[in-house]
């Protein structure tokens, strides 16, 4: 081992920057992290030897994978003994040690990659921060990691099930556990949630609600003693979970693999694969836990997502909305492709009518479902039209034709009245919706909203193949449809096209 060691280090580039003697010296007893720690207690020559930088950030790298000399909270260390040292601990805390008493690598821990708790640590920072500043009731259901003990109830608990003895355990194939290790050492999941807390977020559309919460442990090992292993794939492993209403989606992890699949009425992949043969850059499945999560809080990060209302108009359904908010998401890798570039948030405006569309891919339900928001710009808005310009003080939506195009060109056109029983009217200071009664062509007027939001609703696109898109008009009345007013009459509000393209990662 220490001839090994020794040649490795000759290899690395740090071996140039100490001279004969000190190379000496270290080459006695350069063995393990331990013993070189042991040779500063020799003598202070050997100790000054033994602390040197370039021989702790070898042993930082060739032990731990890290490059730089950093803790695990990401802080610059002083020393790179001082960064080894963080590592080391942290192996230890996790209830696992470098190397075994006859100098054996453990098998567990040559696996469990420090550079994936590194990632994930930065992605749980990121999460934290956005919750602390915009929802904070999120961020306080967010529990501290598991210690050694609560970690070998819960690692016990799953073998009791797999039906593996713990003398017997096959830990070096089990790469979802081992991310499973990571994720747990940090925050052990959510606890006491409402319905609207996941910190996942969430989308509606009709009566499919979701809003997907990380389990905490307990509730893990709970929700898969009780699933019916003739039913499920044994080593698949919730982590994750929706349950609203009859709505339910639940996340698993593969044991084994580490690969995440989905589940709501069929199972489907949370990492969508590559049409075409294209090169998949999350070809390791055993990295997708740690990937997700880093796609997840940098999402949050660049604002694609925002705290909303989950359920359009329904002040009670606040919480991380999942309608994109600008189209950096369409900088990341998608498994398909519009011919043409309208991404998954588009904006037009019509006679001072704003139209904001955005869309989310659904896997479990195989389509999308889109959020169109509406409103009447108010005069400080840069896009603003005078009542004389308009040609209306108010306005009422009557009808919409929707243009649905398929990757081969081929359009579908749809018409209909209102929009899912609706008919908003708007001005500008705010909207009112009057929805359809039993009665043809009598509407229940609803009261007018003054705070500042615009109208949303939000629907599904239907049954399409990936690679088309999306858009359509309008049709409006000025004044309202009981009375119509102003110059402007029935016109149109154009909804620009947006793709209905799957992205290489789903929520």
């Amino acid at each position: 081992n220490r001839t090994k060691t020794m040649a490795a280090f000759g290899r690395h580039d740090a071996s140039q920057q100490l001279g004969a003697q000190e190379l000496g010296y270290l080459g006695l007893a350069f063995s393990t992290a331990s013993e070189l720690s042991n040779c500063a207690c020799v003598s202070s020559l050997w100790a000054e030897a033994a602390h040197v930088n370039v021989i702790w950030s070898f042993l930082l790298e060739n032990d731990f994978g890290i490059k730089k000399s950093i803790t695990i909270d990401g802080v610059h260390a002083k020393t790179t003994y001082i960064a080894y040292k963080s590592w080391h601990l942290w192996h230890l805390n996790l209830g696992l040690c470098i190397s075994t008493c006859d100098g054996q690598k453990n098998q567990f821990n040559k696996k469990l990659s420090a550079l994936q708790y590194s990632k994930l640590h930065e992605s749980w920072y990121k999460i934290n921060l956005f919750y602390q500043e915009k929802l904070p009731r999120i961020s306080d259901t967010f529990r501290p990691g598991l210690n050694i003990s609560e970690w070998d109830y819960f690692q016990n608990g799953i073998y009791e099930h797999l039906k593996l003895s713990i003398d017997h355990q096959s830990d070096d194939t089990l790469y979802g556990l081992q991310a499973l290790r990571i994720l747990l050492s940090i925050h052990d999941g959510q606890s006491r949630c409402g319905p609207f807390d996941g910190m996942f977020g969430g989308y509606s559309a009709y009566n499919h609600l979701v809003c997907l919460k990380l389990l905490d442990s307990q509730s893990m090992l709970t929700i898969y003693k009780q699933i019916d292993s003739n039913f499920l794939p044994i080593f698949l492993f919730p982590i994750a979970i929706s349950k609203i209403g009859g709505n339910q989606k639940i996340i698993f992890i593969n044991l084994k693999t580490g690969e995440l699949r989905g589940f709501s009425n069929h199972f489907y992949n949370v990492f969508h694969k590559f049409e075409n043969g294209e090169e998949d850059k999350f070809s390791s499945s055993s990295n997708q836990l740690i990937e997700w999560f880093e796609c997840f809080s940098n999402r949050l990060t660049q604002q694609v997502y925002g705290i909303n209302q989950i359920i359009p108009n329904r002040d009670q359904s606040i919480g991380l909305s999942l309608f994109p908010l600008n189209n950096m998401i369409n900088d990341e890798a998608c498994v398909s492709s519009s011919k043409s570039t309208y991404g998954f948030l588009t904006r037009a405006v019509t006679f001072g009518i704003e139209a904001i569309a955005s869309v989310i891919y659904l896997p479990e339900l195989s389509q999308w479902t889109y959020c169109l928001s509406l409103r009447l710009l108010p005069p400080s808005h840069e896009d603003y039209m005078c009542v004389e310009e308009r040609g209306f003080k108010t306005c009422q939506l009557r009808s919409r034709h929707w243009d649905i195009e398929d990757h081969h060109g081929k359009h579908q056109h749809v018409n209909g009245e209102g929009v899912i029983g609706q008919y908003p009217m708007l001005s500008e200071e705010g909207y009112r919706v009057d929805e359809q009664t039993r009665e043809p062509g009598i509407l229940d007027k609803g009261d007018w909203v003054t705070d500042g939001t615009s109208f949303q609703y939000a629907s599904c696109s239907g049954q399409c193949e990936p690679g088309g898109s999306f858009g359509g008009d309008l049709t409006f009345v000025s004044g309202c449809l009981d009375e119509p007013s102003g110059s402007r009459g029935s016109f149109e509000v154009k909804v620009q096209r947006f793709s209905l393209d799957i992205p290489r990662i789903s929520f």
